[in-house]
């Protein structure tokens, strides 16, 4: 009689560990999911800067600027000779 009582709660026990098992598959699917979201949200962002950056770089002349001042010219102080002293001003860019 006793053996009759256990295998009744068998068939529960049994539901209740299939249940618990799909509801932790569901959280951990769910966290998988928003973790993966936010990766991708922060892959997609970063790519999407560095492509933007990339095109403004591109579209900048950078000569304007920095200049190519060591190949033509000799900075103020590193010449001894006077006459070849450039004291052109170079822009430098606001922050």
């Amino acid at each position: 009689m006793r053996q009759l009582k256990n295998i009744k709660w068998l068939p529960v026990s049994m539901a209740i560990t299939i249940l618990g098992i799909a509801i932790f598959q569901l959280y951990w699917l769910k966290n998988t999911y928003e973790r993966e979201k936010r990766t991708l949200e922060m892959r997609s962002n970063f790519t999407f800067r560095d492509v933007v950056f990339s095109i403004q770089a591109s579209k900048i002349d950078f000569n304007k600027w920095t200049g190519d001042s060591l190949a033509s010219k000799t900075l103020l102080g590193f010449d001894n000779n006077p006459s070849k002293r450039s004291t052109e001003m170079i822009p430098v860019a606001a922050k």
